[in-house]
């Protein structure tokens, strides 16, 4: 995620709500880059939506929490070069893009319609 950077900003403070859950976490970045990457500091849950703010902070100042903007994680993909293909053999593989701390995943194969 990335926040309309702050002149002068030395650290951006992020607020994140599980709507499934109300749990709030508050992750302080410790730097002055304004991008924050969800499912890296905080564990996620699929199919939910979070309720996401964020607010500069400089060395004397601390800013207001912007307006919430909700996103929903729904979860992984196929890597592009494997979507439409024909596989050739039955024990191909294919790779989808890799989710933090996930520990496993399922897979839905169907007959094309």
């Amino acid at each position: 995620m990335i926040c309309n950077t702050v002149l002068g900003a030395t650290d951006y403070e992020w607020e994140v709500k599980n709507t499934r859950t109300d749990e709030i976490t508050v992750i302080q970045k410790l730097s002055s880059s304004p991008t924050m990457t969800l499912g890296s500091n905080l564990p996620v849950e699929y199919n939910t939506n979070y309720e996401v703010r964020v607010r500069a902070l400089t060395n004397t100042m601390t800013g207001n929490y912007g307006s919430v903007c909700t996103v929903k994680y729904s979860g992984t993909s196929l890597t592009s070069k494997y979507c439409g293909i024909t596989l050739t053999a039955l024990n191909q593989n294919v790779f989808c893009t890799k989710i933090p701390d996930a520990t496993g995943y399922q897979w839905e194969v169907t007959t094309p319609s």
